[in-house]
């Protein structure tokens, strides 16, 4: 990635133009996220779906929602390319599948850090920057210094109108 090729205007931020300027992003690439993204998660929907017991199916909708810093790691991977001015394809991000499974600190993610509410904020330093050990905790003071109420308030935001949404559904099905 070149900074060249970047397709944003680089300057300092405030915490909330920082989210404004993501939530711009999502707007602007949805097309580029919406097919792989959603092959993804039909595709271990479906996955989670036949391997579980009969037994067990009631839990599946509880491990598709587990698995969920996985599909971060491919939005992140897509979002990151666009940025850069790359080509983004379903087919090259499935190519990257591997390299996001060993390289970004999804192990951590799906156990010990799974319900932590910085998990987000931090995923750029540790799939991107590739940051670990002291290099990473320095980084992540740094940031979370200057915007991490922030980060963790959107998340906590973002995460109720998920529930809402999800529950909407549910209420829908039923009714």
């Amino acid at each position: 990635m070149r900074l060249d090729d970047i397709t944003t205007h680089i300057r300092l931020r405030s915490a909330w133009e920082a989210v404004d300027l993501g939530f711009a992003m999502v707007q602007h690439y949805w097309r580029d996220v919406w097919p792989t993204w959603t092959l993804l998660l039909f595709s271990i929907s479906a996955l989670v779906w036949f391997l579980l017991p009969v037994t067990a199916k009631p839990y599946a909708p509880l491990l598709v929602w587990w698995l969920k810093p996985f599909y971060d790691r491919v939005l992140l991977q897509i979002y990151s390319q666009r940025l850069f001015n790359q080509p983004v394809s379903t087919a090259s991000i499935v190519n990257q599948l591997p390299h996001l499974l060993s390289h970004s600190g999804l192990f951590a993610a799906l156990t010990w850090r799974r319900l932590s509410p910085s998990r987000g904020f931090n995923l750029p330093i540790w799939q991107l920057e590739q940051l670990r050990g002291k290099a990473r905790k320095a980084r992540q003071h740094l940031l979370h210094l200057h915007a991490y109420s922030y980060a963790v308030w959107l998340i906590v935001a973002c995460a109720h109108l998920e529930y809402v949404l999800i529950f909407s559904l549910y209420a829908l099905i039923v009714f």
